[in-house]
């Protein structure tokens, strides 16, 4: 087993006190390891209990501060004991040794010991525990119901931290028979128990709930907190796009997230307004000619706040940590929101992973700290809502599971979420989570999709009178399309909209193309980094250089080992619906899943040609550049009618083919290619244009090649030294800079939605004039537009979704005259 990363429970913020208790902190290591499914090797992810204690190593920086054993002791913990005022880091290395060359994960953790507490508040202004399993009293445990209160401290040094599960601290519970608080191995973990009766809830507040004390010494505060029972199937998904049937469509779940009550018909309309966007605004493309594969659905769950979490500091102006040159020290910390499903903003600095290093000379600036692990755009599950082993996934599908559909707002209809979105499932990550917040903000993760309805850049804080006094209040939205885009507090639906298309591409297989943002462990793709080597070639329009590289000289690439310059330009293709059956070893009858039978009809009666290949179009190739897997591209073939309407029979033009030496399955793709003669040869058109592979077939130097690893590159690249009709960033090539490096991983695009989801000036074109309305006030803005996606992702999302539209799509290639996509159009 390899380890992936290592995590240190509860935090990697640790607050002591002089002569106050020492904190445990526990190891836990995500690892994978290798097996074989049907013949092929997969990977499978576990969580261990602890990382190998016996190869992690423990160096405190400051001893006068801190002091901690060398080695984590058999039980995986590591226990930090105060020694004198003042702040230490803890450096915790894991040495892997399982592979073939060893490999360091470090982790920081911030020691700061106290004299005294001068103030102590509970960070939630509420809590809601939603219960999914029952209580079980010999386990003391209560499944996904678990909850760690968020804990702030003021120190006698005038600093704030984050205190959460410290040692100092003593809970009770107003109703222990209803909400169990721990006190003993994981301070502040609240466990809801089986409702004998019924509990009070947000939904009833005259009955008050019951209250949450914390204490430390003569300090305390208390809140109240409500307890919900999630076990009974509330039939709240309907159906707002599509035939309803789940088995021929992709289906997008949309729900709701810091939504109250009375944001009901809010965010009613916005699912019907970004469904609109998404399949029906050339903006989004290629959505649009993919509009009747999809069902879209929605699920409104009012949340007790409004809003989400933000975890990471902002100062007293609500200005990120990371707009603030050289801020390293406490700063306010903001109160944690009562939510359905617990999403905040980045993660705290104390929620922490490993830093996986290349060699074990490395080792991290302790300065790293404070650098936050996830931008403030990123939007991530709060580990506090979940057990201590912090899977993401766990709660999301068990909230799917307590779902049901109202079969008479669902076209008449009967599904079963669970069976849809939950883990294991094809459509799992289209599950998308509208956030009602007022901050830009967008992810996807392996379970869904999570974006946000605001455009702001900073958090909007109100003071709440307790403690540091912030709370982070978003502003009231609004929608209003009348004679303008959007109000002051309005939602920008077009750029939400434009958000939703590149986090959906990231849940059909699109990597991101962004490029190092600052951190310079990620400027250059290295050799032994097989991990994000891995997930790299995951990705259907990203690869890398260790892939690429030429044998005759390793810096350069070599053109036919990237994935896309086998994707041929396609005039028709439909997927096979069944397995084909065998005629003869060289003929074998299919039929087709397609409304274009008639097309198809004609150029069998003709005994016209086409192509068979895989309908995975992610090429991947081994160390030594040979193509792995089942992949296969075949033809040209003969087309005839088949033995029974709609079925057509496939055999080799010339020559013979054994199609039982390959592995054709429903869903693989028949194809006519689209061709033009050149030098009196019918050539066949492939997604890369043939002047642009001769290029760099002969360079063996990607568009935009970053020689200094540090050089950044957010904007557009234009190839150079081809033809002039040529040099446009849409032009589909090799450019260096993607999958989050700047140099040594490759693009197709130089511009891509993936690559940028926000807006551009782009010259040459006709730029859309939007009208910003600030009261009663018409204020002009700069012209500009969304940045669409390149081809080659276009390509790949029409083939993962429905091939048969591909050759719809080919319109839109560079060279047959594509412009940039307009929302106005």
């Amino acid at each position: 087993m390899t380890v992936e990363y290592f995590t240190l429970y509860p935090t990697c913020d640790v607050h002591l006190l002089t002569y106050g208790s020492p904190m445990k902190l526990k190891l836990l290591a995500t690892v994978s390891q290798k097996t074989t499914v049907d013949g092929a090797e997969e990977t499978d992810y576990s969580t261990e209990n602890y990382a190998n204690h016996a190869d992690t190593e423990v160096h405190v920086e400051n001893a006068a501060v801190v002091s901690a054993e060398k080695k984590a002791d058999a039980g995986g913990y590591i226990q930090l004991a105060p020694v004198g005022v003042g702040t230490s880091m803890v450096r915790i290395r894991h040495v892997d040794r399982s592979g073939s060359e060893p490999a360091a994960h470090e982790i920081l953790v911030r020691v700061k010991v106290h004299t005294a507490i001068r103030e102590l508040w509970l960070g939630n202004n509420q809590i809601t525990i939603q219960i999914f399993e029952k209580y079980i009293p010999s386990s003391g445990e209560g499944g996904e119901s678990d909850y760690r209160a968020t804990v702030y401290a003021r120190f006698d040094d005038d600093s704030i931290g984050d205190v959460t599960s410290h040692p100092y601290l003593e809970f009770s519970s107003g109703a222990p028979g209803v909400v169990n608080v721990n006190n003993l191995t994981d301070k502040g973990r609240l466990v809801a128990r089986a409702l004998a009766e019924p509990i009070d809830t947000p939904e009833t507040p005259d009955a008050g709930g019951l209250m949450l004390e914390v204490k430390y010494g003569g300090l305390e505060d208390r809140i109240r907190v409500y307890s919900i029972d999630r076990m009974t199937t509330r039939s709240l998904v309907e159906l707002v796009h599509g035939s309803g049937d789940v088995n021929e469509r992709r289906n997008i779940l949309f729900l709701s997230e810091g939504f109250g009550e009375s944001d009901r018909s809010l965010f009613d309309n916005l699912v019907l307004l970004l469904t609109d966007r998404l399949f029906y605004s050339p903006g989004n493309s290629p959505f649009q000619h993919l509009k009747d594969r999809f069902n879209v659905w929605k699920a409104f769950d009012p949340s007790p706040e409004r809003g989400i979490s933000v975890g990471i500091p902002v100062s007293s102006t609500g200005t990120p940590w990371r707009y603030v040159s050289g801020l390293t020290d406490d700063v306010p910390l903001l109160q944690v929101k009562d939510t359905v499903f617990g999403l905040m903003y980045g993660l705290r600095h104390g929620d922490r992973v490993s830093t996986r290093l290349f060699s074990e000379a490395e080792q991290l600036d302790p300065e790293g700290w404070y650098t936050p692990q996830a931008e403030m755009k990123s939007i991530r599950e709060d580990r506090r809502r979940m057990p201590q082993e912090w899977d993401s996934g766990g709660f999301l599908t068990k909230y799917l599971n307590s779902l049901a559909n109202n079969p008479a707002r669902s076209n008449g209809v009967t599904i079963t979420p669970g069976q849809l979105w939950a883990a294991g499932t094809e459509d799992r990550r289209l599950v998308c989570l509208l956030v009602n917040d007022n901050r830009r903000g967008g992810t996807s993760s392996g379970s869904s999709v999570k974006v946000t309805l605001g455009d702001g850049r900073f958090a909007n804080l109100q003071e709440t009178g307790k403690g540091a006094g912030l709370d982070h209040e978003p502003e009231e939205m609004t929608i209003e399309l009348a004679g303008g885009r959007f109000t002051k507090k309005g939602i920008h639906i077009d750029r939400v909209a434009s958000t939703l298309a590149h986090e959906l591409g990231h849940a059909l297989h699109l990597g991101d193309e962004y490029e190092a943002e600052g951190h310079s462990f990620r400027y250059e793709l290295q050799e032994k980094d097989k991990p994000s080597q891995e997930t790299i070639e995951g990705m259907t329009n990203v690869t890398h250089h260790y892939i690429l590289q030429d044998p005759g000289d390793p810096e350069l690439i070599d053109i036919d080992k990237v994935k896309w310059s086998e994707w041929k330009r396609i005039g028709l293709s439909a997927p096979l619906k069944d397995a084909p059956s065998a005629v003869s070893s060289d003929e074998m009858e299919i039929t087709l899943d397609t409304d274009r039978t008639t097309t198809w009809d004609s150029l069998a009666s003709q005994s016209g040609s086409a192509y068979l290949r895989k309908r995975d179009i992610n090429y991947r190739f081994d160390g030594s550049g040979e193509l792995e897997g089942d992949f296969y591209d075949i033809g040209p073939l003969q087309l005839q009618p088949g033995a029974s309407p709609g079925s057509y029979r496939l055999k080799r033009q010339d020559g013979t083919l054994d199609f039982m030496d390959y592995k054709i399955e429903a869903g693989d793709v028949l194809y006519v290619p689209m061709t033009e003669q050149q030098g009196g040869e019918e050539v066949i058109l492939m997604v890369i244009p043939s002047e642009v592979y001769e290029h760099l077939k002969q360079k063996g130097e990607p568009f935009g090649w970053k020689k200094d690893p540090s050089e950044e590159n957010y904007g557009e690249t234009k190839p150079k030294g081809i033809k002039r009709k040529l040099r446009k960033p849409s032009t589909i090539g090799v450019y260096d800079g993607g999958g989050e490096f700047n140099h040594k991983a490759y693009r197709p695009g130089g511009t891509c939605r993936m690559r940028d989801s926000s807006v551009s000036n782009v010259s040459g074109t006709t730029p859309v004039d939007f009208t910003v309305f600030t009261g009663d006030v018409e204020e002009s803005v700069q012209p500009v537009q969304y940045v669409p996606f390149c081809f080659a992702c276009k390509y790949a999302l029409v083939n993962e979704v429905d091939p048969d539209k591909l050759g719809d799509l080919d319109g839109e290639h560079p060279s047959s005259g594509e412009r940039w996509m307009l929302f106005s159009e």
